[in-house]
């Protein structure tokens, strides 16, 4: 039995001091396991969100009677990610990852002394950080990027600018299979041609055919009148004939 908890053994045994082992490797089996989960529980914790870090080592340091902590900012020239902070406790110094502002900053570094002190196995932080489960947990961003907290050269992001293309003109010259690019400047726009206009076309076609239809009648008109004026000539002749 550990702190209330029974281990049993996984077999029956002759003796009992052999029993007795086997339920205590089985009862130590069980708790390293725990304790491996519980560490990873409490660090992932505390990755969540960093705006509790300086809160919960100055908890720390008030349970555990330590002095509190300082705090140094140091800024780099021409980086996008300048301000890098450390923090001093109990004759140690605890460095964070670079940040956008001395806020952050200042964050990062406590965070950074949280998780030194929960690698060494302290139970008073552990507890004052599991304690805080519900408000990280709460306060965290659904979306939180672990890229940039744990890019270990604190170098800045890659940064793809937009491209932008010159416009081109095709121009048809034996069909719309052959074409020939032209670029053109951004600031110029390519012309548009003038659109066809299919009611002109079929105007067009039909006043052709109207014509067509008006001639025919007049030149079949015209060949009744010189075949009635060739018979009148001849009905009227001195011979008196019909005959053309």
């Amino acid at each position: 039995m550990v702190d209330g908890e029974e281990f049993s053994s996984t077999s029956c045994h002759r003796r009992v001091k052999d029993a007795e082992q086997d339920a205590a490797k089985v009862a130590y089996d069980a708790l390293l396991e725990r304790k491996e989960t519980d560490d990873t529980d409490v660090f992932e914790l505390i990755d969540q969100d960093v705006v509790f870090s300086k809160s919960i080592l100055h908890e720390f340091t008030t349970k555990t009677k330590t002095d509190q902590p300082s705090y140094s900012i140091t800024k780099k020239e021409g980086s996008m990610i300048p301000y890098v902070a450390s923090v001093s406790l109990a004759g140690r110094a605890y460095t964070g990852v670079a940040a956008r502002n001395k806020k952050d900053a200042e964050q990062k570094a406590a965070r950074a002394a949280v998780k030194s002190l929960l690698a060494t196995n302290d139970t008073c932080m552990e507890k004052i950080v599991r304690s805080k489960e519900k408000l990280i947990s709460a306060n965290s961003p659904s979306g939180y990027n672990k890229e940039i907290d744990s890019n270990p050269t604190n170098t800045a992001l890659p940064f793809a600018p937009i491209k932008f293309t010159s416009p081109a003109v095709f121009k048809i010259y034996d069909g719309e299979n052959d074409m020939v690019s032209v670029p053109q400047a951004l600031s110029v726009l390519p012309a548009a041609e003038p659109a066809s206009n299919p009611s002109e076309q079929a105007v067009h076609v039909s006043k052709k055919h109207k014509d067509n239809k008006v001639s025919e009648p007049e030149v079949k008109e015209e060949r009744e009148l010189d075949s009635i004026f060739l018979w009148r000539l001849t009905v009227f002749g001195d011979n008196m004939v019909l005959c053309r």
